[in-house]
């Protein structure tokens, strides 16, 4: 029973997970002066809020971001899971919490300060650029890190649910011909 209850709970935090993706994730800065933010929908499909001082210089857009794409895709996948309840439900949260918090991580390593150096700079041969990336800042938001907390907290109530679930079905008596 208890697992059942934990179970309509999870819900929420994969809600939120999933409404974090249209809160800002990420603000580049230089200097104090930002340069470009996105949402984690924006990041996912390549756009970016970029300020005019760049915008002239960028050739494209960002590429889209698979790995948030496919986080995404999980999370909201796990929400099916949790309106449907097929058996062993606990257990594909479960999987789908996981999968959509390392994806997620993985998809924003894409955007570390260290990744966005050697985007400005591929050769380390222009001591410009090297000069002007050492200033550059790039911040995770709150949209981020909502989204962080919120897989991990349905994590562990699924893993909790997925436990109670297979202790249960060790319960249960063998069925009988």
């Amino acid at each position: 029973l208890r697992g059942f209850v934990m179970f309509k709970w999870i819900r929420i935090p994969k809600g939120i997970a999933l409404l974090a993706f249209l809160f800002p994730w990420l603000t580049v800065s230089c200097s104090g002066k930002t340069l470009a933010q996105a949402s984690g929908l924006g990041l996912a499909f390549g756009k970016m809020d970029i300020s005019a001082q760049i915008a002239d210089q960028m050739q494209k857009s960002p590429p889209i971001n698979p790995l948030l794409m496919a986080a995404m895709l999980l999370i909201i996948a796990g929400l099916v899971v949790l309106f449907r309840k097929p058996a062993k439900a606990g257990l594909l949260v479960f999987i789908t919490s996981v999968l959509a918090l390392g994806f997620t991580g993985l998809g924003m390593a894409r955007y570390s300060v260290g990744n966005m150096r050697t985007a400005i700079d591929p050769d380390h041969m222009d001591p410009l650029a090297h000069a002007g990336s050492t200033m550059l800042n790039v911040q995770f938001e709150l949209g981020f890190w909502v989204c962080i907390i919120s897989l991990i907290i349905s994590t562990i109530m699924a893993f909790t649910v997925a436990r109670e679930e297979r202790r249960q079905e060790n319960m249960l008596p063998p069925m009988q011909d």
